[in-house]
């Protein structure tokens, strides 16, 4: 069954490029990289509400926070690497 188009909302997403080194004040190189991000494309998913649970754990307490995006296109290009702006623009 395909997504209604009213429960659609608009979501924009990023992917990810590679890296790039990154230097200091110096122009010497740190051992580190940055990620690189193409830029932001916008697109229309089904959002789901935001499911929270807080667990109590040896050293704090953790509260995941997950949301879950549908579509029905086959060639959505998004990874685990992309960023995603939901609720906002970019």
């Amino acid at each position: 069954m395909r997504l209604q188009a009213r429960n659609k909302r608009t979501v924009y997403y990023a992917l990810n490029q590679g890296q790039t080194a990154k230097y200091d004040a110096n122009w010497l190189y740190t051992g580190e990289n940055n990620p690189t991000y193409a830029a932001p494309v916008q697109v229309k998913m089904h959002v789901s509400p935001a499911k929270r649970k807080s667990d109590l754990e040896m050293f704090g307490i953790t509260s995941p926070y997950d949301v879950t995006l549908l579509t029905d296109d086959m060639s959505c290009p998004i990874t685990e690497d992309s960023v995603l702006w939901i609720n906002k623009s970019p």
